[in-house]
């Protein structure tokens, strides 16, 4: 049976790893059994929770998407320097790594993966101002190259923004952006 990762993302605040099967039911073909005949879970039970190893620096307010099976957060709220933070997630060795850091400190700026590249778009800045306690709103693109782990600025966005969604498709967005052509439409 295909092994799938089944992932929530609550809000921008907490990530959760899972392993299930592809139809969401236990599998004999996941369990080894021993020599000794008594099935050892190798695996989290559905419907419990498994702890699984901590982000290496606590915080809040960050954001996350998941390319190729990995998860991958970014920027938020810590305590001292670290809105830059940039990080991936390996399920199957239940390992962080610390990647390149985000170009500019960002919280309340969603992710979008696409064609091995992962965006963060806009976002707060992590400075406090006279119009946002938390930080003003920013029109920056940012592109990380999965492959280089690297990133690059992208075209800005035609409006400051943060703390919204980024959604891949729909009908009626009320501004696109094209990888291809790297332009933004309202």
């Amino acid at each position: 049976m295909r092994k799938t990762w089944c992932t929530l993302l609550a809000g921008t605040l907490a990530v959760a790893l899972t392993a299930c099967t592809g139809d969401d039911q236990p599998s004999d073909q996941d369990i080894p059994v021993p020599t000794g005949g008594t099935p050892t879970p190798t695996r989290p039970q559905i419907g419990s929770w498994t702890p699984l190893a901590d982000l290496p620096q606590a915080r809040t307010e960050l954001s996350a998407v998941v390319l190729d099976g990995a998860v991958y957060v970014a920027g938020g709220l810590a305590p001292g320097p670290g809105g830059d933070a940039f990080y991936r997630y390996d399920p199957e060795s239940d390992a962080w790594r610390e990647l390149a850091p985000l170009p500019e400190d960002r919280h309340h700026a969603p992710l979008a993966a696409y064609d091995g590249r992962i965006y963060v778009v806009a976002g707060f800045a992590n400075r406090v101002s006279d119009v946002f306690p938390f930080g003003d709103p920013t029109d920056t693109l940012f592109v990380y190259d999965v492959a280089g782990d690297s990133w690059r600025l992208g075209p800005p966005l035609p409006v400051s923004t943060g703390a919204h969604a980024v959604i891949g498709g729909g009908p009626t967005p009320s501004l696109s952006y094209s990888a291809a052509t790297e332009i933004w439409r309202p």
